[in-house]
């Protein structure tokens, strides 16, 4: 089999009326007439395209001629820049349907970005970073209203070589275990604020001729300065959200600000803490509080749900079943007192299983109880 894969890193103005290039493939030589026959023809799409073709007929090697058409409506001056590739091993050049990136949180002037989860070769990886590895993840930005990667979205050389104003290509990316599994993670910072962004996520090997484009998502960040990212907490890790911001300047960066939330919520688990060392949880199976469940489990619900009420998630817009705080009226008396809000806030409500799971996995004689409204 031959693969055989291209993308388009430039094509000719709207104004000149033009369609898709078609590329053709045939086992005879090209004529000025067109390709040979017998032939395959198919459009590049979105400025991607990719095949693959047999080399042989009943076990006998063929030549593989390649045609690049335009229309023949197309203006005699319009061009196109394109790159096409050829492999026996597989397509180089690719595209996801799939965005495999998502921002999980903004504020004023920065997002948080994870991948989707990163298996293979990473299975038995100890490093924080990507080095080491025969692929590389990148994340470009552009503004949400630019119009030059419209039918061009899914060329990896026009993502990679267009006018992003953010780059994450020169740098290097974080893997954490967030959300079940490694994902890597891109903070971006220097955004303008109530603004949309479009990003891309790419990636490429490291000694292999291998490129791919994903699926393009959307940022928006938020209108005010009220909300500020955490993320990378000691004891709550799977914190990774905008908080409500301090008054006060000691704590006016994000990580003096994850910081005295992080200390805060580890204070309260030091409690909880010891009232688990009543419950025998080195007891034989048999005699142990459950079947299906253990201490470790009731430690690990306990500690999410702990986090999740103790910092609450902020935004400045108002969605269903977020509630309007005022600076100084969260439900909370530690952001009230110590933090002390300087402007008011959406909280996003911590969601309820996270309550029922600590439930469920902790012991009854802890009586624990979640709210009920």
């Amino acid at each position: 089999l031959l693969f055989i894969s291209g993308n388009i890193a430039s094509e000719p103005p709207v104004s000149e009326n033009w369609n898709n290039l078609t590329v053709c493939l045939s086992w005879e030589r090209p004529t000025q007439n067109g390709p040979g026959q017998p032939f395959i023809c198919s459009d590049f799409v979105l400025g991607y395209y990719g095949n693959l073709i047999s080399m042989s007929a009943k076990g006998v090697a063929q030549s593989v001629f390649v045609s690049i058409m335009a229309s023949s409506s197309t203006n005699t001056s319009s061009s196109w820049s394109y790159l096409i590739d050829f492999s026996t091993d597989s397509l180089n050049y690719n595209y996801d349907t799939r965005s495999y990136a998502d921002s999980l949180d903004t504020d004023y002037n920065s997002a948080f970005i994870v991948t989707g989860p990163l298996m293979g070769q990473l299975l038995n990886k100890t490093s924080e970073t990507f080095e080491g590895l025969p692929f590389k993840y990148s994340l470009y930005i552009y503004p949400s209203d630019y119009t030059g990667l419209d039918s061009l979205e899914r060329s990896w050389t026009a993502v990679t070589s267009g006018p992003a104003l953010y780059s994450t290509v020169n740098e290097t990316v974080v893997i954490s275990n967030r959300g079940g599994g490694l994902r890597g993670q891109f903070y971006i910072t220097n955004l303008n604020a109530s603004t949309n962004y479009t990003a891309y996520l790419t990636s490429s090997g490291d000694s292999l001729p291998y490129r791919q484009v994903y699926e393009s998502f959307g940022i928006r960040t938020m209108d005010s300065r009220a909300c500020k990212i955490i993320y990378d907490l000691d004891f709550c890790q799977g914190v990774a959200y905008s908080v409500p911001v301090s008054s006060h300047l000691k704590y006016d960066n994000s990580t003096g600000l994850a910081n005295l939330y992080d200390s805060r919520v580890e204070s309260l688990f030091a409690n909880f803490s010891k009232a688990l060392q009543q419950v025998p949880c080195d007891a034989p199976e048999q005699e142990r509080f459950s079947p299906v469940t253990n201490c470790s489990a009731c430690i690990k619900s306990y500690k999410a749900w702990l986090c999740a009420v103790s910092i609450p998630r902020c935004s400045t817009y108002d969605r269903p079943g977020y509630m309007y705080r005022q600076a100084n009226e969260s439900r909370n008396d530690f952001v009230n007192e110590i933090i002390e809000p300087h402007l008011p806030y959406f909280e996003v409500m911590p969601c309820i299983d996270l309550c029922h799971d600590m439930v469920k996995n902790c012991p009854a004689q802890l009586k624990l109880q979640c709210p009920t409204k």
